[in-house]
């Protein structure tokens, strides 16, 4: 029986323990696709090119194992570009699989004809040309492997227009083993027993966590030496939670005097560079000495000397600074010390300063006092993600992280847009790939800006049923406008508390996913219709425009867009018909600035009727406030 190019890539994928393909199809590509589906891979059609990379970028993070991003070819593969990019400066294994013109048509000016190979090398670790179907196993062998092992990142290969079709008898067709995981790397034992000593002599040590720590799943061998040795820790962005937020040796809040004293820092798997500026002073210790562990030699030494250098996965380096201390019998930094009472009174008072930011009723609301109505519903498993720019600065100090991998943001090259693409993979790794029975929760956190470069995802995420809470704080900033025409109505125009108490009262339980069923109204199920609920979380202007039930601009009371309510487009009737639709989806609700309530539990008993009497209130006070004739409705 013969096989065609599609068949035998897609074959070839599987056989490498590839699960996962996001892409966007089109000619020369598309049976591509449907081969994948055939082979048991799961296809995720997205809106963008860009999404889909992200998401195939972040499942290589979270799994171990790279995510496959399929593109046409020329523009869908320069659409990708960004986070072909974002995987290679973040060290994310992925698999990006083009489409190209035919063999035949090189110089010709083909249909999207692009020298691809050229854009891709400076970006991935592997670039190659499918020339024959027989080479197809091989290759896709190489592309997985060569993204897992060193350093990770991407790869990339492309298959001609031609060769998708092209048809070669079966029994011609060989197959490689699925190529393991990579093989664990230590250092250098006289390494560690330097570093040992370092350690032992330091009057001010301190540990940085990365998320290559993460990657690596090292949360039990560090857990095991910072709690042996007393140490405390700083993570990185990314590097919460491979040991909780809440740890007592965890000084994040205290990172600024930490980075600042330490005399000696342990970096496990994270760079200095302009996350932890660069290790220089006045930020740093200009006399610090770093123990630096990290799986690539090249990174050594990369800005400041390391006084000791241990190269190796950093799960196995850990273990061995772990056994080497016990070995000798370190009783670790006494707890009682100058050094921690230092740490411990900055913490205290870093603490207080947060809770007082975060408790002040001003409106609108401050980004403390927004995250703290969040933060007090999310479960603690929750995947959060968070990007945008005050949104996710602030995010990373009062949002915690319990557990290793469930942080996911804008890492090191600091993108913009990534967070659907990433919630869609999170979601669809807990929901599949993750081995345990409870599934967790995902919440994508993003400032008004952030969400704008990918906000037509949220289709994909509804029409693939992922249980996936948006929260979009609009501080209305992200362009910049001075053209008062083009800003009309943003200013003055607060719908004071209605909103706020319909969120607070009638959804904190489902939010906090402690109810299946909101009276006729679905929420959130965690049975085959899953789906999400998105909170439009406004923490600087707002207008009657932000609150979706009016264009003031346009001046047409049914003219909300219509994305946003896929049951209907009379936004009279909107919210009566959310709470009454069993639609699965998922939906926005503006949360305005308003000074915070305390959640009622358990809700009212009669909080369907409740919320409904109060979106129309609210939807009655806007049109009052704005000149409008008031329907019958709002006369009772």
């Amino acid at each position: 029986m013969s096989s065609s190019g599609s068949v035998i890539l897609a074959d070839s994928l599987r056989a490498q323990g590839i699960q996962y393909m996001f892409g966007i199809v089109g000619i020369p590509i598309v049976e591509v696709a449907y081969s994948a589906q055939a082979a048991g891979i799961k296809y995720i059609g997205m809106r963008n090119e860009q999404s889909a990379s992200y998401a195939a970028s972040i499942i290589g993070y979270l799994t171990n194992r790279p995510g496959v991003c399929l593109v046409v070819p020329g523009p869908g593969l320069i659409h990708a570009l960004a986070g072909i990019v974002n995987a290679f400066v973040n060290c994310w294994p992925m698999v990006v699989i083009a489409g190209s013109f035919d063999q035949d048509q090189v110089g010709m000016g083909g249909f999207q004809e692009w020298n691809q190979i050229s854009s891709v090398q400076s970006s991935c670790k592997f670039s190659a040309r499918i020339e024959t179907l027989e080479s197809i196993p091989y290759l896709i062998e190489k592309v997985v492997r060569t993204s897992l092992y060193g350093r990770p990142g991407p790869t990339y290969i492309e298959i001609p227009g031609n060769l998708v079709n092209e048809l070669m008898p079966g029994d011609n067709i060989s197959y490689p083993p699925c190529c393991p995981d990579p093989p664990l790397t230590l250092s250098d034992p006289l390494d560690v027993k330097n570093a040992v000593k370092c350690l032992m002599e330091a009057k001010r040590p301190l540990v940085i966590i990365g998320k290559g720590a993460a990657y690596s799943r090292a949360e039990h061998e560090l857990r095991l030496l910072l709690v042996r040795a007393n140490l405390p820790f700083l993570p990185t962005p990314m590097g919460k939670g491979v040991l909780p937020d809440d740890h007592p040796l965890c000084v994040a809040a205290a990172r600024s005097r930490a980075l600042k004293e330490a005399d000696v820092i342990l970096l496990v798997g994270a760079r200095l560079n302009w996350i932890l500026h660069f290790g220089k002073p006045p930020r740093f210790n200009e006399n610090v000495k770093i123990i630096q562990v990290d799986i690539s030699p090249e990174e050594m030494s990369n800005n400041v000397p390391a006084h000791v250098m241990l190269c190796g996965n950093a799960k196995s380096v850990i273990k061995q600074l772990s056994d080497a201390l016990c070995d000798i019998g370190f009783k670790g930094v006494d707890p009682l010390g100058n050094w921690w009472s230092t740490l411990r009174n900055k913490i205290d008072y870093n603490t207080k300063l947060s809770q007082s930011l975060a408790s002040q009723e001003s409106v609108p609301m401050n980004f403390y006092c927004a995250y703290k109505q969040i933060t007090d519903y999310i479960p603690r498993d929750a995947i959060v993600v968070n990007e945008g720019a005050n949104t996710m600065d602030i995010g990373r100090t009062v949002v915690k992280t319990h557990f290793p991998r469930h942080r996911l943001d804008a890492g090191t090259f600091g993108t913009m847009g990534v967070g659907t693409g990433f919630a869609i993979a999170a979601a669809l790794y807990t929901t599949s790939l993750n081995k345990s029975k409870k599934q967790t929760p995902v919440y994508c956190i993003q400032g008004d800006s952030a969400f704008g470069f990918s906000g037509m995802e949220i289709e994909t995420a509804y029409r693939y049923k992922l249980p996936i809470v948006f929260i979009i704080m609009n501080n209305s900033v992200c362009l910049h406008e001075t053209d008062q025409h083009l800003i009309r109505g943003v200013y003055p125009v607060y719908v004071k508390r209605y909103v706020y108490y319909f969120v607070k009262e009638c959804l904190c339980q489902a939010i906090a996913n402690k109810s299946s069923d909101f009276q006729k109204g679905k929420i959130y199920t965690n049975g085959s219709n899953t789906f999400g609920i998105a909170l439009y979380v406004n923490v600087h202007l707002t207008s009657v425009e932000d609150t979706g039930i009016e264009s003031d601009i346009n001046d047409d009371y049914n003219s909300a867009d219509p994305s946003f309510f896929p049951f209907g487009t009379n936004v009279m009737n909107a919210p009566t018909m959310m709470l009454n639709s069993n639609i699965p989806g998922t939906y926005i609700f503006s949360l305005n600035h308003v000074s915070p309530v305390p959640c009622i539990e358990p809700s009212p008993p009669d909080c369907f009727a409740i919320c409904k009497a109060k979106l129309l209130k609210m939807t009655c006070e806007v049109m009052k406030i704005n000149g409008k004739v008031l329907p019958a409705p709002c006369n009772n």
